[in-house]
């Protein structure tokens, strides 16, 4: 049963980056229209498992982020360019991972979006 409480507190966490941060509802957004419009498109199975992939990694970076953000302003509530750095940089990876996770949406959904219209 321990990993069914394990299980509880990585739910926990979900819940409440979903709850505190905006970019994460903003995220659970995108996720839910790639999902409706995969299954609007009936992609193939690998594009299913390129979105997927593609969404896991912006929200892994945005999870990851919000933790350090949130971890940063416990250790030090003032200005401090080691702490601005990490926040800096954690913010970076999620705006590769979100613009990246764009151009292959955009390149799975291109072809599709073309022979529908």
């Amino acid at each position: 049963m321990r990993w069914l409480r394990s299980f509880g507190y990585a739910w926990s966490g979900i819940l409440t980056a979903i709850r505190q941060e905006a970019h994460m509802r903003f995220h659970l957004l995108a996720t839910l229209l790639v999902t409706s419009l995969g299954l609007f498109f009936h992609v193939s199975r690998i594009d299913w498992l390129f979105l997927l992939l593609l969404t896991a990694m912006v929200w892994i970076t945005e999870m990851i982020n919000t933790a350090l953000e949130m971890l940063c302003n416990k250790v030090e509530s003032r200005q401090d360019p080691s702490i601005k750095a990490v926040k800096d940089l954690a913010a970076g990876a999620v705006l590769v991972a979100a613009f990246l996770a764009a151009i292959g949406g955009i390149l799975i959904f291109g072809p599709y979006l073309q022979a529908w219209i």
